[in-house]
């Protein structure tokens, strides 16, 4: 995924209930797209001494641990990891 794909979703709504606008906010190492009722974060592929994001699986593995994390703390705000 690239920021190109990034900005194709968000101008085709091509994503879970795409409708209404949405704005794309990046950080160094996600995409976050909000909606007026979710925020979608995308992981990017990137590599740092402090993380590995460099293949889909660790990306998915990261995303998953960062739910199961952070419902601990925010029960209902993370809703899951979609593929």
């Amino acid at each position: 995924m690239n920021q190109n794909q990034i900005q194709q979703i968000i101008h085709n709504h091509a994503f879970p209930g795409g409708q209404g606008p949405a704005e794309l906010v990046q950080t160094l190492i996600s995409w976050v797209i909000l909606t007026p009722q979710y925020a979608f974060k995308v992981k990017k592929p990137v590599q740092f001494p402090f993380l590995d994001f460099s293949t889909l699986e660790k990306r998915r593995e990261f995303c998953q641990a960062e739910v199961r994390l952070n419902n601990r703390l925010t029960e209902g705000i993370y809703l899951g990891v979609l593929p």
